[in-house]
């Protein structure tokens, strides 16, 4: 056999090389190190480990074949359009979730109970708007700088304020009582809301108004001495409530009124 460092001749019961001391244990090929990834050698005394790294050699292959298990397959057709095919069909599952929504949407607002809700909606935004105008022809009766009869105005405003306010009530008493479809319940909270903002909000600052009227205050209003805002604000509904009120308009038109 030969030195494997510096190819010098020696005989099989030598175990070192006489030139260059180099053990020269015969080590045939046959197994394969899975830590240094290189071709490994048996000893003499049949132990396995690689013999560069000292590591446990793996199981036995041919040349410098790679181990089945790290050779990296290509992708086949199926496994690189798996993840759009995925994908796909995910949306495709959201889409008919969505029209299928969209459908019982429609069918519920076209049965006849939410038919009928839709009506009562309508009465009810229409009552809004006779009260709103009955809160500006309250506001008049004292916006005036002629002091003869002003009393006898106020105290008309005043009346008519508690006649309206027990209106508001009764409204949204009705509303409270009146059975409403799941699909427009969204609809009835914001009416509700209105109408409870006409009384915490708006019959609160016309009542104010009106308490607080003189007649001389009223004439420096009128010549813009000093600003309307007082009285702008008594007899226009808040913006609150203004709110309210487009999103129950906006709902009825949604849900196909």
């Amino acid at each position: 056999m030969e030195c494997p460092s510096c190819g010098r001749a020696a005989s099989s019961e030598d175990k070192f090389c006489s030139e260059c001391g180099t053990p020269l244990t015969e080590y045939p090929w046959g197994k394969y190190c899975k830590y240094c990834n290189l071709r490994g050698k048996r000893d003499s005394k049949g132990k396995s480990y690689c013999v560069d790294c000292e590591g446990p050699l793996g199981r036995e292959i041919e040349e410098e074949q790679l181990p089945s298990s790290e050779v990296k397959m290509p992708p086949t057709p199926l496994r690189s359009w798996a993840p759009l095919l995925i994908f796909g069909f995910i949306v495709s599952l959201l889409l008919v979730g969505f029209l299928f929504h969209k459908w019982q949407v429609y069918a519920e607002a076209k049965s006849s109970e939410a038919q009928r809700y839709l009506k009562f909606l309508e009465s009810s935004v229409d009552r809004y708007k006779e009260i709103t105008e009955e809160m500006g022809e309250i506001g008049s009766l004292v916006y005036t700088p002629e002091s003869e009869g002003f009393d006898e105005k106020r105290a008309e405003a005043e009346l008519r304020l508690e006649k309206l306010e027990r209106t508001i009530q009764g409204e949204l008493k009705v509303i409270k009582e009146k059975k409403c479809p799941s699909i427009l319940r969204s609809e009835r909270e914001h009416l509700e809301r209105a109408f409870k903002g006409l009384l915490s909000k708006d019959i609160k600052e016309l009542r104010i108004f009106i308490e607080a009227s003189d007649p001389d205050i009223v004439a420096m209003m009128m010549r813009g001495d000093i600003s309307q805002t007082p009285f702008q604000k008594a007899v226009a509904p808040s913006d609150y409530v203004k709110r309210e009120m487009d999103e129950v308009i906006k709902g009825m038109y949604e849900k196909g009124y």
